[in-house]
């Protein structure tokens, strides 16, 4: 797979993970460029933003970085229990839990696949739904 192809599919499917891993990489070749821009100019904030050569050179690193999501389009893939609170009467004690099993690549994508299941019509059900961050574990 070529660089074009890998860094499309990270930004097509995995953007979170891929601006993150950007803006980590951008400010570490940033600092290692005290002076000078790898274009041979004077390294200012302003000047690297708009460097192509710079942008490049940070968008080849980050693919480096996350080749591992794009290794014969076949990620890794984790299994994470999420649990749903359903609250089905009006005093805040009355709910039922609904647990199942999602996989995605990090438990913030896991997160974000469990809200929009459950704030989706008719998927799980027609009364308030509330998910907790710490009621996702990876499964065994």
């Amino acid at each position: 797979m070529k660089y074009e192809e890998k860094l499309r599919l990270l930004k097509e499917k995995y953007l979170n993970i891929f601006l993150e891993t950007r803006e980590k990489v951008e400010e570490e070749l940033s600092a290692s460029q005290p002076l000078f821009c790898c274009c041979g100019k004077l390294a200012t904030g302003l000047h690297e933003r708009y460097c192509a050569k710079f942008q490049k050179k940070v968008d080849m690193k980050t693919v480096e970085r996350l080749e591992q999501l794009v290794v014969d389009n076949n990620p890794v893939l984790y299994r994470y229990s999420v649990s749903y609170h359903i609250h089905n009467g009006k005093r805040p004690i009355d709910y039922e839990v609904y647990t199942e099993i999602i996989e995605a690549i990090s438990i913030k994508e896991a997160y974000q696949i469990a809200l929009l299941r459950a704030t989706t019509p008719g998927t799980l059900s027609e009364f308030p739904v509330t998910i907790y961050k710490k009621d996702i574990k990876r499964a065994k």
